[in-house]
């Protein structure tokens, strides 16, 4: 009689629902309106997909499995795998070319090398099932189910799995690009830390191809991609007693020549009221407002998601594309199809992966009041902050010390806060912010501001990712997160501002502040702990001066609603992460005191001095 399974569980009880309720929250009240395509997956959901993979319009399940049937030997050759881990492995349909081919002799008599196979998944019923027909399948081969959610638990993998040959993570699907670029980031640096020299990644990525060809993929004339995407409206109603009229939404597909990816939307076909019960929560839909339900981002061949450079410490000493990657040419679902369709790669060393189109799991992430701006964070310690740095305390008397400071003894980051203070208030006395302050800033002026800074916002993005490539292992994700929490969260609320306030996110240029700003950052970044100093005025000063701005109490609604922001406890938490990797780099000697501080006032000038592009512009 075959043992029964025996899953590794990661995953609190209530996690599922927990995570819902997080990402409706965050969703629907962020502007643009959104939801993950996790949610799509009920019992429903997941037919209606099954059903999507075997229409014709739909090429690339079918492509990858061709990919798979020609090449699983060749990838079993190259990776003489001993353990196969397969990050969201669903019912782990394609995976059987991969185990028939690690499980059985290969060219040449090579001996099976495959001992052991680790699905990982949200739903334990998936993995039970799946799990169950495998071990009848493969005899001897050890099945050991971990349910988990791969976009933030990797940590938890290599504890289960013991050192005694390569490990093949297969992440299939083209599931890499349902992650806009800051979250890929954040899962790959997540991928690589997880990663012993020596492991492969399997990834299957979609190619750019005629749209002609694309777009059906996700609007089929049969409309079952149409109710597919419908069903998370079902999803919520029954979870979260909500009143969804379904039929009042109608599916839309549509290419983004610019950032080559598929999107689809919701779109509201009147005026109406949406009730969330179990979150007492009231949304407006607009008639024709769209809600963005999933991206599928496509790529180039050699401009796939990519790692860390050879030289950083992430990267374990490993080369960044080794010498035998696999890279096959594009296959075709049909012969004769002028098309490319997935690619299949191994690219060694690497981690973990996960399976097709089936939900990229977003991290879930409670709402900031609301407002969608940082995170809520616990410090590396685990305990909580219960005052971030600076915030807005009138002596240092009053203020709670930073992690790691010793009685009478500030850190790094401490002296530079107490150095800065007054340059933050001094800000107070700018038009422009007494005018935010007041409630009675010309809209026009707040309008270029708000122009400029999410032009400045993105370069801060690349400068965390920057800082990335250079930070020791425990720091490598604390800085990917803030690239993620600035690229999702904070310009959201500036895409959301600039509806209300007619500014021209994609049409503004860079003034001479910005791009001075801007400029600056990143040639700190250069210089890891440089890099850091330069950032702690705008994260620690944005904070308290949200804080001092907040006392005052604006009376225009939507400045109340920026300053809420930026005062928000959680958005000075993020300040408080920079400082404590800052004086983990001045302790270690990555950065001298004078260097640091020269830095630090250097990008307390361009503060100040961004302010006068609102006045000027």
């Amino acid at each position: 009689m075959t043992r029964p399974l025996q899953v590794d569980s990661f995953l609190p009880a209530d996690y599922l629902a927990e995570a819902l309720r997080a990402d409706v929250v965050r969703g629907l009240t962020a502007s643009p309106k959104e939801l993950p395509p996790k949610w799509f997956y009920d019992e429903r959901g997941s037919v209606l997909f099954e059903e999507i993979t075997r229409l014709p319009e739909y090429y690339p399940t079918r492509a990858e499995r061709e990919i798979l049937r020609a090449r699983a030997t060749e990838v079993a050759a190259r990776t003489g795998a001993a353990t196969l881990v397969e990050l969201g492995s669903g019912s782990a349909e394609k995976t059987r070319l991969l185990l028939t081919a690690l499980t059985g002799p290969g060219r040449g008599g090579r001996p099976a090398t495959l001992r052991r196979y680790l699905p990982v998944d949200v739903s334990e019923s998936a993995l039970l099932e799946s799990g169950t027909a495998l071990v009848q399948e493969y005899p001897g081969l050890v099945v050991r189910p971990v349910l988990a959610d791969f976009t933030h638990q990797l940590g938890v993998l290599p504890d289960l799995l013991p050192p005694d040959g390569p490990r093949l993570t297969a992440f299939l699907g083209g599931t890499i690009g349902n992650l806009e670029p800051a979250p890929r980031a954040e899962f790959l640096a997540e991928l690589r830390a997880a990663t012993d020299p020596g492991d492969w990644l399997l990834l299957g990525t979609d190619l750019v191809k005629d749209p002609a060809v694309l777009v059906p993929a996700y609007d089929d004339a049969a409309g079952v991609t149409a109710e597919f995407n419908r069903n998370v409206l079902r999803v919520i109603n029954r979870e979260l007693r909500a009143d969804f009229d379904v039929d009042a939404f109608e599916h839309v597909a549509r290419w983004d020549t610019a950032q080559e990816w598929i999107e689809m939307r919701l779109r509201s076909t009147r005026a109406q009221q949406v009730t969330i019960a179990d979150l007492d929560l009231s949304v407006t839909f607009g008639a024709g407002e769209e809600m963005r339900t999933e991206v599928s981002a496509k790529f180039r061949t050699g401009s796939g998601p990519s790692w860390p450079p050879p030289d950083s410490p992430s990267n374990n000493g490993g080369p960044t594309r080794p010498p035998g990657s696999l890279s096959p040419s594009p296959a075709r679902s049909e012969p004769g199809a002028a098309r490319s369709e997935p690619e299949g790669r191994a690219v060694r060393p690497t981690g973990r992966a996960v399976p097709a189109r089936r939900a990229a799991r977003s991290r879930p992430r409670a709402p900031l009041g609301q407002m969608p701006v940082g995170a809520r964070r616990r410090s590396r310690s685990g305990s909580p902050a219960a005052r971030p740095v600076g915030c807005g305390t009138r002596n240092s008397a009053e203020r709670a010390p930073l992690v790691g400071e010793d009685a009478g003894m500030p850190t790094l980051s401490q002296r530079l806060v107490d150095r800065g203070e007054p340059a933050v208030r001094a800000q107070l006395a700018h038009p422009t912010v007494q005018g935010i302050a007041r409630g009675d800033l010309d809209p026009g002026v707040f309008r270029v501001w708000l122009e400029q800074d999410y032009l400045f916002l993105l370069d801060y993005v690349r400068v965390f990712t920057r800082l990335a490539w250079q930070a020791p292992d425990q720091h490598l994700g604390e800085l990917v997160d803030l690239a993620y929490v600035t690229w999702h969260d904070e310009l959201s609320l500036h895409r959301g501002m600039a509806a209300e306030f007619g500014a021209d996110l994609v049409g503004a240029v860079k003034g001479p502040e910005c791009t001075a700003y801007t400029e600056f950052l990143l040639t700190a970044a250069e210089e890891y702990g440089r890099g850091l100093a330069a950032l702690l005025p705008c994260m620690w000063g944005y904070s308290m001066l949200g804080r001092l701005l907040a006392e005052r109490e604006p009376s225009e609604p939507r400045y109340a609603r920026w300053v809420a922001a930026y005062a928000d406890p959680d958005f000075a938490l993020l300040g408080l992460r920079c400082a404590e990797m800052l004086d983990d780099a001045y302790r270690s000697g990555l950065v001298d005191e004078a260097s640091a501080t020269a830095a630090f006032d250097e990008a307390l000038k361009h503060e100040m001095a961004f302010w006068d592009v609102r006045v000027d512009g």
